[in-house]
């Protein structure tokens, strides 16, 4: 494919960095007014740069504070247009040896509130599993544009789990947001100090099991799994379910069920005889009999494809 470009779209590309940079440079300017220019160009290690400036990462983050003020809370219109899901964050920051300079820091998080990965929740969130992505699936987010009674109920019952640390089963269909209000769980326990740990069921056995072979902390693997305050298992019943996988999963959950710690389950069975079935084994009904001692069963049968839904929501905002 021939790349180059005519002069009069190389002169519409310089038109528009121009105005970018601009605009960048304005807002440098209004955010940093006793701040003396040259620090904008200067490295951590006291260097001046002509062309040191993020200006991308500085134009997008002028771009979202103005969107920012002029929502002012009433739709977030970031979450609505967004291209992925982080945001720069500008500030002058100063080295060890005095220099201040311009530090550009990413942030991941939905819509206005933006929630740093630093300080107790970065360090659990680091720990739980999950990726950055998944900072953005919070009980808000969870909004299908047909909502049904079904998917109501599901993140009333959700939220629910989540204020009384019980158990929750969460089944239904692919892509009717059954990981989604599981993480949202996750999310709100570690705002409020509590450590979770998020893992897809057969990646959790595979880990377990190579751990095993390559002679590795079998006992603290299991430790980590067993006494984590919110433990979210996703895809039950979807993994090669051995007996031996299937005895791992039982003491994970047997042991849990006797210390009161929250575990939540996603699953495509449909109720509780199918997820028994798909677990298999001696252990299946003990196992999903625990679950359900703690907690409850909510089901989402009649609801479209979140994911889709999702897709869609954001492709007409663009």
């Amino acid at each position: 494919m021939n790349s180059k470009l005519t002069p009069e779209q190389r002169a519409k590309f310089e038109r528009e960095e121009a105005d970018g940079r601009a605009v960048a440079l304005n807002y440098l300017r209004g955010k940093f007014l006793d701040v003396d220019e040259k620090v904008f160009r200067t490295d951590s290690s006291g260097y001046v740069h002509d062309e040191i400036i993020a200006w991308p990462a500085v134009f997008k983050a002028a771009v979202i504070e103005n969107a920012c003020r002029s929502c002012k809370g009433r739709t977030c219109k970031i979450s609505q247009s967004r291209a992925d899901d982080s945001r720069p964050v500008i500030k002058i920051a100063e080295s060890p040896k005095g220099y201040k300079f311009l530090d550009v820091r990413w942030t991941f998080g939905f819509g206005c509130r933006f929630q740093p990965l630093s300080g107790e929740f970065g360090i659990m969130f680091r720990k739980s599993g999950l990726k950055n992505p998944h900072v953005n699936m919070t009980f808000k987010a969870y909004e299908c544009s047909k909502s049904t009674p079904e998917t109501r109920t599901a993140k009333l019952e959700a939220m629910n789990a989540s204020a009384e640390q019980s158990d929750l089963v969460i089944a239904g269909k692919p892509g009717t947001g059954k990981t989604h209000l599981a993480v949202a769980i996750a999310l709100k326990a570690m705002e409020h100090g509590r450590q979770a740990t998020f893992r897809l069921v057969s990646t959790m056995l595979d880990e377990i099991q190579s751990t095993i072979r390559d002679g590795g902390d079998y006992d603290g693997l299991m430790r980590s799994f067993m006494t984590v305050p919110c433990l979210i298992l996703d895809d039950l019943g979807h993994e090669n379910m051995t007996a031996a996988r299937a005895s791992y999963l039982h003491q994970i959950v047997d042991y849990r069920h006797n210390a009161n710690l929250q575990t939540i389950v996603t699953t495509n069975a449909r109720n509780v005889e199918d997820l028994c079935r798909l677990v298999g084994s001696d252990f299946a009904m003990p196992i999903v009999s625990r679950l359900m001692k703690r907690g409850s069963w909510v089901t989402i049968s009649n609801a479209e494809d979140f994911r889709t839904t999702k897709r869609e929501v954001n492709s007409n905002a663009k």
